[in-house]
């Protein structure tokens, strides 16, 4: 690894460090406000009066489990490498919620800790922390690196086979981001439906609910690990955890193909899309392929060696009977 190499992994590593900071933030005011903090605390405000409260011990679940979660993404992140590092964006989305709910936390406990019994607490200049909150929480955006410039994808040339002849391609494509997804929709999601409930008999509302969290967890964590096969039956995308879930292409139904840079925002976004004519599997920024089947839709798809992968599929389609 090179000096410039190792100074932009040190700069990912500070900035997964910094968003460890509001959850130490509310870990620690929670036990130095401990035996003065009501059982229930301000949460709401129309003016000068309180319309919302919440339990104490709600709001510091949910806080504290939304600061570490994003904590831990961060700082697993910048000690992942990654060949096409688009990760600033998570940076930027888990500073601003660890961050916010570092500072809602501080206002609300500090209020209840601050107000005399008898008095209501009034929000006042408070409110400027949660906008230093959220400015504390762009900082690991700013720390973070850089994007690496992506490189343009250089074609290969077509391979050919002979009449008995045939190949394979093979890889599994890893994307922790939408791991941690899935751990951010788990923790905070089940903190949010379970935590209010504690003492109490759940209703059937509540447990579809769960159900519910459970699937979409489920769907973000799929696409954590895709594998990706080639070969003379066509194109097959399937989440290593859901294989009931691949998307299969026939070679027959293959029109053309073409290695390119791809762009999430150009396909709708993350994951698995659909549009009209278009679909694709987009788990990061970066090569992959298009496909242009029989019917005139297109099917992109993000993965390495995304050349040899498209020259493979050309070939196989052109020595086909």
């Amino acid at each position: 690894m090179s000096a410039s190499e190792r100074h932009r992994s040190l700069r990912n590593v500070l900035a997964g460090t910094l968003l460890l900071v509001p959850f130490l933030v509310i870990v620690a005011t929670g036990l130095m406000w401990v035996n003065q903090l009501p059982s229930t605390v301000p949460t709401q405000w129309s003016g000068d009066q309180v319309v919302s409260t919440q339990p104490t011990i709600l709001l510091f679940g949910i806080t504290a489990s939304t600061a570490l979660v994003c904590g831990l993404i961060g700082f697993l992140t910048g000690l992942t490498p990654v060949a096409q590092d688009d990760s600033r964006f998570g940076y930027l989305i888990t500073g601003l919620l660890s961050g916010g709910a570092a500072g809602g936390w501080t206002i609300c406990a500090a209020l209840a800790v601050s107000t005399q019994p008898d008095s209501e607490p009034v929000i006042g200049g408070w409110g400027l922390l949660l906008l230093g909150s959220f400015a504390y929480g762009l900082l690991p955006y700013f720390v973070a690196r850089k994007p690496t410039p992506i490189q343009e994808v250089e074609p290969h040339e077509q391979m050919t086979f002979a009449p008995h002849e045939s190949a394979a391609f093979s890889t599994i494509m890893k994307a922790p981001l939408f791991a941690f997804i899935a751990i951010i929709i788990l923790v905070v999601g089940g903190a949010s439906l379970w935590i209010p409930l504690v003492g109490k008999e759940p209703t059937l509302t509540d447990i579809l609910t769960s159900a519910l969290l459970v699937v979409v967890t489920a769907a973000a964590a799929s696409f954590s690990r895709v594998r990706v096969t080639a070969d003379k039956r066509g194109l097959r995308v399937s989440p290593a955890a859901a294989p009931f879930l691949a998307k299969k292409i026939e070679l027959t139904n293959i029109s053309d193909v073409r290695a390119e840079i791809i762009a999430p925002g150009a396909w709708g976004g993350w994951g698995y899309r659909i549009m009209p004519g278009r679909s694709a599997v987009v788990i990061r920024a970066g090569e992959g392929i298009v496909l242009t089947l029989n019917n005139g839709k297109e099917f992109a798809l993000t993965v390495d060696d995304a050349a040899s992968l498209a020259a493979l599929l050309q070939g196989l389609s052109s020595s086909r009977p």
